[in-house]
This record gives structure tokens, sequence and C-alpha cells, in this order.
């Protein structure tokens, strides 16, 4: 086993790199999955005291429209720098003034109100919008009627639309999901990379012609010497697969539910043994360091960004979403592309992913073979 330990031994001797960049990449990691949120929308009512100074039906029905869904006081009499106060402190997310001559600046087209906020808050927003809603409608109205019909005002604000709220235990899966998958997409992109540069440069080692010579004039055999780094490289290959599947797990340990982890293992394994295959063509090719690293960059971020680990694929334009079709990296993550994928879904990117494992070994076992003969040449 004198060529497995010495794989090994190579491969230890990039230790802190390999700690660098999965500390990199698991830091990322908890970052993006800290902003994941299962939060389930809810309404929230306002706390506006309005103080009115008008008796008027246009005030009464301002007050009318506040009140259907907020919390409002009603003040006849008001200090003006307690209110701003209030208002500051957030002990109401507003207040509004109305003008004793209402009706006659609302026919006017002047201003009728003043909205006191904190601009720093959202009922800041929210407040400016319902009181303009209001007055549109309002006005509306009376440039159509050329009168001041705040019921007729009032019922039109009411109609609203049927809006279906999504169940909160599904919308919590689908979070859930959408996390996990983030993450294995990088994850498959961080394998490739790794294994095609780290692999790449310990087999130029291997492949140093004082090195290769040894080992023809050895009596080790061909197939031994063969097996021998195959189960290396394979090694390497489920290390990093275990490391990346298992802290996953660990980093979203309690936002699991409805995440296929099955079918993301499966996944996985299978995108490091297209990387490894996929590697094993690069080496028959050529032995500089260089080159290959050069090579395993462009393969692996090229794919990502084709593929949709990087960009959404639904922004990409037509003609590179069906490129990516062609790609392995998309077929890895559609094998766990959806919440609730079952196995019938997942078999055919499954399959595809093995034949261009297979295309990759036949392909490297060719040009090996050429360079073997040119050797011998």
């Amino acid at each position: 086993m004198t060529v497995f330990k010495g794989m090994l031994l190579h491969f230890w001797r990039y230790k802190i790199m390999v700690i660098i960049v999965t500390f990199l990449f698991f830091g990322i990691a908890v970052l993006f999955a800290q902003n994941q949120s299962a939060d389930v929308f809810e309404t929230s009512s306002m706390d506006i005291k309005v103080v009115n100074q008008a008796d008027s039906e246009i005030a009464d029905g301002l007050i009318d429209h506040l009140s259907t869904n907020n919390n409002v006081d009603v003040v006849n009499d008001y200090d003006r720098n307690q209110v701003i106060e209030e208002v500051y402190l957030l002990e109401i997310d507003g207040a509004v003034v109305i003008d004793e001559n209402i009706e006659s600046k609302f026919m006017n087209g002047a201003s009728t109100v003043e909205i006191l906020t904190d601009p720093r808050g959202s009922g800041s927003i929210h407040l400016n919008n319902e009181v303009s809603k209001y007055f549109r409608f309002l006005n509306a109205d009376y440039n159509y009627t050329d009168t001041v019909d705040t019921e007729s005002t009032l019922s039109t604000l009411e109609n609203g639309i049927t809006v279906n709220i999504a169940n909160p235990e599904n919308a919590t899966e689908e979070s859930d999901f959408e996390g996990m998958k983030f993450y294995t997409n990088y994850a498959g992109y961080i394998i490739m990379l790794l294994l095609l540069m780290f692999i790449g440069n310990i087999m130029t080692e291997f492949n140093e012609p004082n090195l290769r010579n040894r080992a023809r004039v050895s009596p080790l055999k061909t197939i031994s010497y063969t097996t021998q780094i195959i189960i290396a490289q394979s090694i390497m290959a489920v290390f990093a697969v275990l490391i990346l599947f298992f802290g996953g797990i660990f980093i979203r340990w309690d936002s699991l539910d409805g995440v296929p982890l099955d079918k993301i293992f499966v996944a996985l394994i299978l995108i490091s043994l297209f990387t490894l295959s996929l590697q094993f063509v690069v080496s028959s090719l050529t032995t500089n360091k260089f080159l290959i690293n050069g090579i395993a960059n462009f393969i692996s971020i090229g794919m990502a960004f084709l593929s949709g680990i990087f960009i959404p694929e639904e922004v990409l334009g037509e003609t590179v979403q069906n490129i990516s079709r062609f790609l392995p990296l998309y077929h890895f993550t559609q094998i766990y592309g959806e919440s609730g994928i079952t196995w019938s879904e997942s078999i055919s990117h499954v399959m595809i992913l093995v034949l261009f494992i297979i295309a990759m070994l036949i392909i490297g076992i060719i040009f090996e073979n050429k360079r073997k003969s040119s050797f011998n040449l």
C-alpha cells in the first residue's frame, strides 16, 4: 500500500490550505443561514393620535378610515411638542392634525391635514399611505359628483380581494428547504474546486518522470498501482463530502423540515465522483500545476455560473438555460431541486450524472493510453 500511503501523505501537505478554504466556506454559509427566515407574515396595527380641530364630515370620515385597522386616539386639544416627543420616543406610530378649515381647504385643493411621524420607523410610510389613500378616493368622488360623500368613499375603501395565507407549517418547510438548497449548491461548487485543485496538484507530483519511471521498473503491478490511487482519491472525495454534508446539518440542525437529505447526500457523492473522473482527464493531458489550477478554476466557476449557482437560473437568458442542461453541475442541483421531490423525479438526473462519469473515465483512459504510447516510443 505504498502508493496509497504516499497519496494520503501528499494530501496531508495541503492540510492548512484545505482548513482555510473549509472554514471560509462554513463562515459564509453561517452568515447566509442567519439571513434565512421562516417567519410568517402577520398583520399589525398602528397606534395613531388624531388631533381633530374641525367639526366636519371629512374629518369624521378620515377618523373612521384610520380606525378600521389601527388603534386611534382622538383628542381635540394638544401640545405639539408633547405629541412630537411621543412620536420620537415610539410611544405612538404617528399623529394626524386635522385643520379646523378642512372642508374649505379640501375644496380649494390645499393641504388639509398635518402628519407627524418619525422617518426612521415604518409608521411614517404606512400612515402617509393611509391618509393619502383616503383623500385620493374622496377627491376622485368629489370631482365626479361635485359633492362630498364620505360614506361612499369609505364603502369603496372597504372593498378588498381574497388572500389565501400560506400554511405556516408549509411555509417553514419551504424556507428550510431553500436555505439547505442554497448551501448544497455552493457545497457542490466547493467540492469540484477543491478536488480538481488539490488532487490535480498531488497527481502532478506522482506523474513526475522520476516517480513514474520508478513505478514502471518496480514489481508493483499496474492494476495494483491504479487501484491504490483510485482508493486514495476516493477517500479524499468521501472525506470532503462528509465534512460538507454533516457541516450543513450542523449549521442548520434546527431548520431541516422538508429537506431531502438522502438526495442531497447522493448528489454530493455523484458530483465528487464526476470531479474525480474529470480530474483524471485533466491529469492525462497535462502535468503543469499552474495549468491544472487554471483549468480547475475555469471549469468550476464557469459551470457554477451557467448552472444557476451564483446567479438564479430565472434571470439567465434562454440560451444560457439551454446550455446549462448539458452541464453536470445543473443535473447535480436538480437531484434535490424541489421540496418533497421523489426518487422517480430525481432518477433521470442521477443517471445523467452517472453517464457523465463514465464518459469522463473513457476519455481519460484514451488520453492516458496515448500518453503511454508516446512515452514508449
